[in-house]
């Protein structure tokens, strides 16, 4: 996913579950291309799980929210999951997070929104 590695903080939820769409549109094509599987021969040949780790976790709540195959989905494992915000005010305090959020909102006002902090 966009997310993940150098993408970290510069990507968004919708973005990742459009990414997870994408991924399903091409599984569940070559599921529905396999004709000649019968159905009770193998009943969950076609099920589809999703495992998340950590920030991948709310990927996957996200996307079983707003995803457009997320009726396709038969499972969901989420593997330590951790919320970033909560994560990062335990790390460096609620001060912090404040002063970020105005130096966000400067930047956001004074015509600089697309620039990384």
């Amino acid at each position: 996913l966009s997310s993940s590695y150098l993408g970290f903080g510069v990507s968004d939820l919708d973005k990742d579950v459009e990414e997870l769409d994408l991924v399903l549109d091409r599984i569940l094509a070559s599921a529905n291309r396999d004709a000649t599987r019968k159905k009770d021969e193998n009943e969950n040949a076609h099920a589809v799980a999703l495992v998340g780790h950590s920030t991948g976790c709310q990927d996957i709540v996200h996307f079983l929210k707003r995803g457009r195959h997320k009726d396709a989905i038969t499972a969901a494992v989420l593997q330590a999951p951790v919320s970033d915000r909560e994560a990062m005010c335990m790390e460096h305090g609620s001060e912090a997070i404040e002063a970020a959020h105005d130096a966000a909102r400067l930047m956001m006002e004074s015509g600089d929104g697309d620039s990384l902090m």
